[in-house]
């Protein structure tokens, strides 16, 4: 059965996720892409997740991700997530969770899930907004600066104009 699915997921874009639906999402099944994107080997990546996406995902991430999913599966039994996973490196790398929940003969549920790499489009997204706000904290600072110095340098300048004037008042 595994190599039949590795076989097929090698063909997919991304990675490949089989989760029960227990407390845990404890796996079923793990496609070697989706351990590759994040840096291990399959048997690496179920040992350092436990068997499960909660043993792997960020914890900042894993609570409010777990909450936007359900509340997506208030709608259909599917979802569509952005959340960080950790890289055999210690780093972080978001991904996006594309599931879709199967209710299999026996009544057990199972999550199905397409995994893609969003990492580079996330931090991209991350550093534009970071250069946005730098970009306005600039706009606004080079704003403030023009009008203090332009309110000093016109009282200058209309004093030099009222010493200029008495000058020449004086010649005459």
């Amino acid at each position: 059965m595994r190599k039949q699915l590795d076989i097929i997921t090698s063909a997919i874009p991304g990675g490949i996720k089989i989760s029960n639906d227990d407390e845990s999402y404890s796996f079923k099944y793990v496609s070697e892409q989706y351990a590759a994107m994040l840096g291990y080997t399959v048997e690496e990546f179920m040992e350092a997740s436990n068997g499960s996406v909660v043993g792997i995902a960020h914890p900042d991430d894993l609570e409010s991700g777990i909450a936007e999913a359900l509340e997506q599966y208030k709608k259909a039994d599917h979802y569509e997530i952005t959340y960080r996973m950790r890289c055999k490196d210690g780093s972080w790398k978001y991904i996006e969770d594309h599931d879709h929940k199967v209710f299999a003969p026996d009544g057990k549920i199972e999550h199905r899930n397409l995994i893609l790499d969003k990492n580079e489009l996330v931090q991209k997204t991350i550093e534009l907004e970071s250069e946005k706000k730098a970009n306005a904290a600039k706009t606004a600072f080079l704003s403030r600066m023009s009008h203090d110095i332009r309110t000093p340098l016109n009282g200058i300048i209309g004093l030099l104009e009222i010493d200029r004037r008495q000058n020449n008042f004086d010649r005459t």
